[in-house]
């Protein structure tokens, strides 16, 4: 079975053990669900639920700050030292006082803050594809006004445009501004 190629059913006892076998020895999760007879993503979510699957995380550039060094910038600047003796301290160029001035007055910096507000700024949300292509967009707007629904934009763009992947646009989540909106 495929990736909704017929109907559902549910994994054995030795299917979940045999993709879990294949998928420590170095197998992707397609390879494993074409062995089995399943779809990846049931691959996926098997894992999932035994927790075989870590979260991915992204390591953080050595060209910004920690938490600790920004626990060290609070530190001192309670303490009075300037930004450039901070800033030697830690090995940096002086930052810390683009640091400090982003994170408020000296007086009110504090670290756990200036730490989530630097993630913050780091993870924002990449541009709708709607915004950043115009070609797509006026496909998908021409679709709309002839009163398609976003599936049927959707599956036009996909019919109209076989091997360009920049005219692609889900019809999922059309309220989160990454697909096709009626509004």
């Amino acid at each position: 079975m495929g990736q909704g190629s017929g109907p559902a059913h549910r994994l054995s006892h030795e299917e979940r053990l045999e993709l879990q076998r294949r998928v420590r020895a170095g197998e992707t999760h397609l390879e494993a669900a074409m062995a089995v007879g399943c779809s990846a993503k049931s691959v996926q979510r098997l894992l999932e639920k035994t927790g075989e699957v870590k979260p991915r995380t992204k390591p953080q550039s050595a060209l910004r700050l920690s938490l600790p060094e920004r626990e060290e910038i609070s530190r001192a600047l309670v303490a009075g030292d300037s930004c450039h003796l901070i800033a030697q301290r830690l090995g940096r160029a002086p930052r810390p006082s683009r640091e400090v001035a982003a994170g408020g007055a000296r007086a009110q910096y504090r670290a756990w803050r200036a730490d989530g507000a630097a993630h913050r700024r780091a993870h924002r949300p990449k541009p709708s594809k709607l915004v950043t292509c115009a070609r797509l967009r006026r496909e998908v707007e021409r679709g709309l006004k002839r009163r398609w629904s976003p599936q049927q934009i959707a599956a036009r763009l996909v019919r109209d445009f076989p091997d360009d992947p920049e005219m692609r646009v889900s019809h999922c989540n059309a309220s989160a501004g990454n697909g096709v909106s009626r509004r």
